[in-house]
């Protein structure tokens, strides 16, 4: 089916139209849809930002001077400050994307190994203290130290 603003290119979106409770249908060609959408959603819903909420001035960041649109287009901020300063407009989309909004990332494996091995240390431990064996829960305590860091 053609597009049926151009008359040339294939149409891959079908709109439905609600004109006063009369449906119509439009097909458009990608180009014309961006053309539409840019220029009739902007005009129509312009006031209004990703979130449902008046956007009556274009929120900036005052220390790198990202815009949120900015920021929506590309996914990135611009600074650290962005994400105080523009939180409200930001971290929904973040918590859409992330299904959250804090960073809760893996333990590198470095650290891993020395939270399995001090566990394991604390057992050995209190079994040679239960047992007695203060020399060996001696060894263990240098080795728990040394671990750490601590010597």
């Amino acid at each position: 089916m053609l597009c049926d603003d151009c008359k040339n290119n294939e149409a891959v979106f079908d709109i439905k139209l609600n004109n006063n409770g009369v449906i119509s249908n439009l097909h458009l060609c990608q180009k014309c849809y961006n053309n539409r959408k840019n220029n009739i959603f902007n005009s129509t819903f312009g006031f209004m930002n990703d979130f449902g909420r008046p956007l009556l001035k274009e929120r900036r960041c005052s220390v790198c001077k990202t815009s949120v649109s900015e920021i929506n287009e590309s996914c990135f901020v611009g600074c650290p400050h962005c994400y105080t300063e523009l939180e409200d407009y930001i971290m929904p989309t973040i918590k859409n994307i992330q299904n959250a909004t804090t960073y809760q990332g893996k333990v590198p494996v470095r650290d891993e190994y020395k939270a399995k091995e001090r566990e394991r240390l604390l057992i050995e431990l209190n079994k040679a203290r239960a047992e007695e064996d203060y020399m060996r829960a001696a060894q263990i305590s240098e080795q728990l130290k040394k671990l750490s860091g601590e010597q």
